[in-house]
């Protein structure tokens, strides 16, 4: 079964490889989507994959980076719709 989420993550997550982080996270999961910059302290990440996968980025989204501080976390579930090809920073 495959899965797609939009995560907004707010925090000490800018400036940092905090982006990367996430794509080398998603490319490990076979997740594809994005990761994208929002306002400051926010980082937007769109993805599609495995739902198993897609649950254990959420919980990677959760716990953050060594160096990140994450402060809250939006999550919503959506229809798979096969959107994405790759994993991008944006």
């Amino acid at each position: 079964m495959y899965s797609r989420a939009k995560i907004i993550i707010k925090g000490l997550v800018q400036k940092i490889g905090f982006r990367k982080f996430l794509k080398d996270n998603a490319l490990k999961l076979d997740i594809k989507g994005y990761a994208k910059n929002l306002s400051k302290n926010k980082v937007k990440l769109f993805i599609e994959g495995p739902k198993d996968s897609i649950d254990k980025m959420i919980e990677i989204c959760k716990k953050g980076s060594d160096i990140s501080l994450i402060k809250e976390i939006k999550v919503e579930i959506e229809n798979y719709k096969e959107e994405f090809t790759s994993f991008e920073i944006k």
